[in-house]
């Protein structure tokens, strides 16, 4: 299995963490906005293969990095909520992770629960947290607002950076869905992401 280094994230959920960091460092070759020497920690690595490369079989060996770090955890969850893609692909790489992580915890995954609602610019490109927070405003809604009231929900992403996306969501599930708890795990995190 590969190695992984679990990190505490903040934000307004009830526990979230990184499985680990995205890259180990990245250093400029170039002019260009793509010319950096990039190296990525194990499971970046397999992220990074899986969204661009669509190396397919790389969601399940997510999905087991995923279920070892959970049976280290003791709270309870009744569905997994994948955050919505933010572009569309043939296959959506977070949606295969959360099938395959569904599958070994023996979990319903909800790909409709959640929906964005808003269109926004490409946030990766924008570096204030607060900046990001502004443009996520009122982006997601809930398809019906009882389903998972008084319940508790793992929320899973593929990369976490400032926390906007999340915070934002974790919000909405909260003030429109009434959910008891939600606990965040994303596959990795960036080494620079602002604080929430």
């Amino acid at each position: 299995m590969i190695k992984y280094n679990p990190t505490y994230i903040e934000g307004s959920w009830n526990g979230g963490w990184a499985l680990d960091n995205h890259t180990i460092s990245s250093v400029r070759i170039g002019p260009g906005p793509g010319d950096f020497k990039t190296q990525w920690t194990e499971l970046g690595e397999a992220l990074n293969q899986l969204k661009y490369k669509q190396k397919k079989e790389n969601s399940s060996v997510i999905a087991e990095v995923m279920f070892d770090f959970l049976k280290t955890r003791k709270f309870h969850y009744y569905a997994i909520i994948p955050v919505c893609p933010s572009q569309k692909r043939k296959w959506q790489p977070l949606y295969e992770v959360a099938w395959d992580l569904g599958h070994k915890v023996n979990k319903y995954v909800d790909y409709k629960y959640l929906k964005k609602v808003k269109a926004t610019t490409q946030l990766k490109s924008i570096e204030s947290a607060k900046e990001k927070r502004e443009i996520l405003k009122n982006s997601f809604t809930i398809s019906d607002k009882n389903k998972y009231k008084g319940k508790n929900i793992l929320l899973i992403d593929d990369l976490y950076d400032s926390g906007s996306t999340l915070n934002e969501i974790c919000d909405t599930l909260k003030r429109e869905g009434s959910v008891d708890r939600v606990y965040v795990v994303t596959v990795t995190k960036t080494r620079t992401g602002d604080k929430y």
